[in-house]
């Protein structure tokens, strides 16, 4: 258990092994994971397929559109 804790400091540390995203607080430890969340998260062209019925803004993910339906309650 004490090795989760010291491996979870380390990612919040300023550790050069972290990668960090410049558009949010992700980071992970492998930059190919770092590439993927660029894409999966911040890619302008990515297409958008929930749509909230309420007010008709789009998101990638139907978590993401959950939140957004969650947060207008």
């Amino acid at each position: 258990m004490l090795w989760m804790i010291v491996l979870h400091k380390k990612y919040h540390s300023n550790d050069p092994d972290v990668h960090k995203c410049t558009l949010c607080h992700y980071t992970v430890r492998e930059p190919r994971l770092l590439d993927e969340h660029y894409k999966f998260r911040h890619d302008p062209n990515r297409p958008k397929h929930h749509v909230c019925y309420m007010c008709g803004k789009p998101f990638h993910t139907s978590v993401q559109l959950e939140k957004h339906l969650i947060s207008m309650c």
